[in-house]
């Protein structure tokens, strides 16, 4: 039997969360309305991580685990310990699983599977998404990034494989909460109860947040405590603390990583996606707001091409360069999305 579930190329796959994720809800014209809701927001700790890093990244109140939230979208969470008490065969439940419709995400151990840079030398456990199976070559589909560190949708790893990686003995370093097999799919049925629809007062509120850097973890106070400002700047604010980083870096106080700066070039392709999408879906009248996102956008991923450059090279006039660009972005975002509200809000008469 073969069985494969949709799967594309993401948007974001700054973090395997929301790579895994979107890979597979983005095939789903009825999941376009709550992405195109959410991924305004961003968020960075003020200090440097313990490996001296930038951690900048998308806020959502339930950190990585955002996805169980979404109301419209079928999912269960199984842990390791409830499936101790059965007898079971993990291939065969992982195939039944998939055949259900559903994509899987669960921890493996990376020294067991060959496409990893791991293999064979390090145990490490991380995040792999399932999403079809072939009985023939005895293989399962997976996403995950290769041994290039490129985030892929066509590895295959074996049964026996993927077998020994999920009952790796070393899996039991992750956190608790995270010791399991997550299910996920987007059942049309389940969806026509649970329709998520897109709300143009809402997106206004949240970009204004985005654009004032409101601490939008204050609006979950009831499910979550609120983030500490004086330890997370928030919205359009964090560029301040990218800039801090960058001068680190020259001072050789920081180490040089692009993950933070990956994730504010995501930030641009979603919030040119969404504006993308208000003006096909009359939101918007779009004058030269989606000309002006594009160079946005193209400024973004020259910074994140020059963080690699810098991590090959070290030269510190590339960070100069990027100090420059960040300065360029913030300024014309400042504009295109106080033009962006004041376009909604006479469009929609809000």
């Amino acid at each position: 039997m073969i069985k494969k579930l949709p799967i594309i190329k993401p948007p974001i796959n700054t973090y395997l969360s929301h790579g895994y994720h979107l890979s597979a809800m983005m095939n789903y014209k009825e999941f376009l309305p709550w992405f195109h809701s959410n991924y305004i927001h961003l968020k960075c700790l003020k200090e440097l991580t313990k490996e001296l890093v930038c951690d900048l990244n998308f806020f959502f109140p339930d950190g990585l685990d955002y996805l169980q939230s979404v109301p419209f979208i079928k999912k269960q969470f199984i842990f390791k310990d409830i499936l101790s008490y059965f007898e079971y065969d993990i291939i065969n439940f992982f195939k039944n699983i998939i055949s259900e419709g559903y994509y899987i995400c669960t921890f493996v151990d990376e020294y067991y599977i060959p496409s990893k840079n791991l293999f064979q030398k390090e145990h490490n456990s991380h995040r792999i998404l399932l999403y079809g199976f072939d009985d023939e070559l005895d293989i399962f589909n997976v996403c995950g990034w290769d041994k290039n560190g490129i985030y892929s949708i066509k590895e295959l790893v074996s049964y026996k494989d993927l077998a020994a990686a999920f009952q790796s003995k070393y899996n039991e370093d992750i956190l608790l909460s995270k010791r399991g097999i997550f299910c996920f799919k987007l059942d049309v049925s389940y969806f026509e109860s649970h329709e998520y629809k897109f709300d143009i007062e809402y997106v206004y509120r949240e970009i204004n947040d985005y654009l004032t850097s409101n601490n939008v973890s204050e609006k979950f106070g009831m499910y979550y405590n609120k983030l500490d400002p004086e330890k997370y700047s928030f919205g359009i604010s964090v560029y301040n603390d990218f800039k801090k980083y960058l001068y680190k870096l020259i001072d050789n106080e920081a180490n040089a990583s692009n993950i933070a700066v990956h994730a504010i070039w995501e930030h641009k392709k979603c919030m040119l996606m969404r504006i993308n999408y208000l003006k096909e879906m009359k939101f918007i009248s779009d004058v030269g707001i989606t000309d002006g996102y594009e160079e946005i956008e193209k400024k973004a991923y020259q910074c994140r091409n020059l963080m690699l450059k810098y991590r090959a090279h070290k030269e510190t006039n590339i960070i100069h360069r990027m100090l420059n660009l960040i300065k360029i972005i913030e300024n014309q975002e400042r504009n295109l999305l106080e033009k962006l509200l004041y376009d909604i809000k006479s469009t929609n008469s809000i």
